[in-house]
């Protein structure tokens, strides 16, 4: 993620390699942080100032936390380096996709997407994403996939949107 903001981070700019997500800007950037707006309700999304001011906190950012996706049916989760995708057989998820353009897909995959020092695997390189480690760590595995399950039922995410009814005025 690229954020431009010089009255915080010099004219020179800077970099840091903690793991983040879009739903991270609002409570960095607009409500709780920088703005300086009280907040008010709870949000998904967890703020990285103190962690960017503060190289002990990358850590945790870098190596610890988890961030979840989802495309149609599709989830993964990915922590540090780690990341697990499940892709259903179903006709809107990415495996039929894949799988229509010859390229075998298991249903479940795990991937280091680090580098052997530890680096996530900078964009236009060589992409680790074709060697899955599900096999050869179980227990890994069996981490990631209770990681991404309990977020689903912390979210309720396998609820279609449209079976719940609306809110009354």
């Amino acid at each position: 993620m690229i954020v431009h903001f010089p009255d915080v981070f010099g004219a020179n700019g800077m970099s840091w390699d903690g793991l983040v997500s879009t739903i991270d800007i609002v409570p960095t950037t607009c409500i709780l942080d920088y703005a300086g707006v009280a907040d008010y309700y709870d949000m998904d999304g967890k703020s990285w100032k103190n962690a960017v001011q503060n190289s002990a906190r990358l850590e945790f950012w870098r190596d610890e936390r988890c961030l979840v996706f989802e495309l149609d049916r599709d989830r993964a989760v990915r922590c540090g380096c780690d990341k697990y995708m499940e892709l259903p057989d179903l006709l809107q998820s990415e495996k039929g996709r894949i799988n229509d353009d010859g390229v075998y897909q298991d249903e479940e995959l795990l991937f280091n997407v680090c580098d052997d020092t530890g680096v996530s695997v900078p964009s236009g390189a060589a992409s680790p994403e074709v060697n899955d480690l599900k096999s050869s760590k179980p227990g890994k595995h069996a981490a990631m996939k209770s990681i991404l399950y309990n977020h689903i039922e912390y979210t309720q995410a396998d609820n279609d949107p449209m079976e719940f009814t609306p809110i009354q005025p």
